[in-house]
């Protein structure tokens, strides 16, 4: 029991850094949306990436040697008691946890779509793009290059 309540201790010790980690990146994204600051905050985020790789083999390896297929069944074989009640309450924070940084990853990944369009649509006027018969309305003929600039109404 004691080696299943260090891992969940250790999993929220991550998703903790990791949300923090995910704030900052969101931070980034929304005051530089040219991107330009957001490597370092990536980098952080990647190392993080071996050490959720690290506890998921461990917890494989404590699943595998007693013959769980899930946390939650190994909780239920042992008989109740305080420590059991103490892994039972940090299973189910490990798993709000992980909804939160789920969602915390969703709202990151907006951003990083709306600062990669944003990169994409500054090229366009940069690079002076002209338009071509596939930004024409719906029913115009194809092909053939306008006399208009290529700007991107989704910005």
């Amino acid at each position: 029991m004691k080696e299943i309540v260090e891992l969940m201790q250790a999993q929220l010790e991550l998703f903790d850094d990791s949300l923090i980690k995910l704030d900052s990146l969101k931070q980034t994204l929304k005051t530089s949306p040219d991107g330009s600051e957001v490597g370092a905050d990536v980098k952080e985020l990647e190392s993080l990436l071996t050490e959720f790789a690290n506890l998921e083999a461990w917890q494989d390896e404590i699943l595998y040697s007693r013959g769980a297929d899930s946390i939650a069944d190994l909780l239920a074989a042992f008989p109740p008691s305080d420590q059991t009640d103490e892994a039972w309450r940090l299973f189910g924070e490990v798993q709000d946890k992980e909804l939160e940084l789920k969602a915390k990853i969703s709202s990151a990944n907006e951003l990083l779509s709306r600062s990669r369009n944003f990169i994409d649509y500054t090229i366009n006027v940069m690079s002076r793009a002209r338009a071509d018969g596939a930004y024409g309305p719906p029913g115009a003929p194809a092909g053939g290059v306008r006399d208009r600039q290529i700007f991107d109404a989704n910005i």
